[in-house]
């Protein structure tokens, strides 16, 4: 079955317990993310890394902004992880400078203060972080709630909370999934359609295109490789999330049976479950109530591994209710390598209270994610589905 109007977006709980709603970002001071660095620049080298706080901006805000006042192009900046626009954020980015000062680092831009400057002898890339902290303020609650939260948070601390993905991924329209779709299957005037109407950028470069005379191929394809990726990246996103909703469902999301493809936490590496390790002599179920293995999940492209028996029925059941087959990645040129993702991650360093300010009652929230860990997806967990005053980028 291939319907396209089901929500890329998670739609299990984990959690027990009625949800308690509330306001995330009804402020940006009231969401705020410190980057966790995975190591310290050297001092010397030719990319000057900054630590930037950034309020109320976007991510091509700040790419804007420094390419303008570095007199550089966006390909000489790295950084770690896109932040949220509604938030205050610290994060470093680098510069490449080769042979050239450092200059000022006062951008001139009252959203983004530069907190320190210290130069490395590589470019920082994503994933170059530890993970992120986040203390988050939920209004429209009672503060009395908050012994609530802290039960439920604990319950994430000790088993782990999904590792979907947020809103952040599929767009304002909730539809970047199907434009991956589109672009895969080489329908470009059904990416096209489907891209009408969404007044941002993407779609303004795409009407640019056609404008100059350009086909409907010749406009997609102008978007740009990184544009284009993050498309295909959403329809992976999309079938991940599916395939945790089935094993909720199924309550195979803290266990692991014959077939699986454990993911291990601290290396990143899969190994396959044998009929020997699901025996009661196991030592896995030590280890996954350890969280230091997780059941995996599939981010499919032309080199992803694959499970066997229920795991594999059942992330094909979802490729298949995504307008997918294994062929669609077989030799295209627009299709990821592929990976394999935990179903789980770790929620550390929890804190939670309540409290009362000149905006009235809030329960903060505080907690410690991994690295490519979506804040809104714990909040979910913890609060059932809230409410955002941010448009999502």
């Amino acid at each position: 079955m291939d319907d396209t109007s089901r929500s890329p977006l998670s739609l299990c709980r984990v959690s027990e317990g009625a949800p308690l709603g509330g306001v995330i970002k009804a402020r940006p001071e009231d969401f705020l993310v410190d980057e966790l660095p995975l190591y310290d620049p050297s001092g010397a080298g030719e990319h000057l890394y900054l630590g930037i706080e950034k309020r109320d901006a976007t991510h091509h805000d700040l790419l804007r902004c420094l390419c303008q006042h570095f007199g550089v192009r966006d390909g000489d900046i790295g950084f770690a992880g896109m932040k949220d626009r509604y938030a205050i954020t610290r994060q470093a980015v680098s510069i490449h400078l080769p042979g050239k000062p450092d200059g000022s680092i006062e951008l001139g831009d009252p959203r983004f203060n530069v907190v320190w400057a210290k130069r490395h002898v590589n470019k920082l890339r994503r994933g170059h972080l530890a993970g992120n902290r986040f203390a988050i303020r939920v209004r429209s609650i009672s503060a009395v709630k908050a012994p609530e939260v802290y039960r439920r948070v604990q319950v994430l601390e000790k088993h782990g909370a999904p590792n979907t993905f947020g809103p952040q991924r599929f767009g304002n329209r909730l539809d970047n999934h199907l434009l991956g779709l589109a672009l895969l299957r080489q329908d470009w005037q059904g990416f096209l359609d489907q891209l009408a109407g969404s007044g941002g950028r993407t779609e303004h470069f795409a009407n640019r295109a056609l404008a100059q005379g350009r086909p409907a191929r010749a406009a997609v394809l102008s978007l740009g490789g990184p544009t284009l990726d993050f498309m295909v990246n959403a329809l992976q996103s999309a079938i991940f999330n599916a395939v945790v909703d089935e094993r909720v469902r199924a309550g195979m999301f803290t266990s692991l049976v014959e077939g699986d493809l454990a993911f291990k936490h601290d290396s990143g590496a899969v190994f396959a479950v044998t009929a020997a390790d699901c025996s009661s002599d196991s030592e896995l179920p030590g280890r996954l109530s350890r969280l230091e293995i997780s059941p995996s999940g599939p981010l499919h492209g032309t080199r992803m591994t694959q499970p066997e028996g229920i795991p594999l029925q059942i992330e094909q059941e979802c490729m298949r209710s995504h307008g997918l087959d294994p062929g669609l990645f077989a030799d295209n040129r627009h299709a990821p390598d592929g990976a394999r993702r935990s179903m789980r991650i770790a929620v550390t360093h929890a804190s939670v209270e309540g409290g009362c300010d000149e905006h009235g009652e809030y329960v903060r929230i505080a907690f410690d994610l991994p690295a490519g860990a979506f804040a809104t997806v714990v909040l979910r967990e913890l609060l059932g589905d809230s409410e955002s005053h941010e448009e999502l980028q």
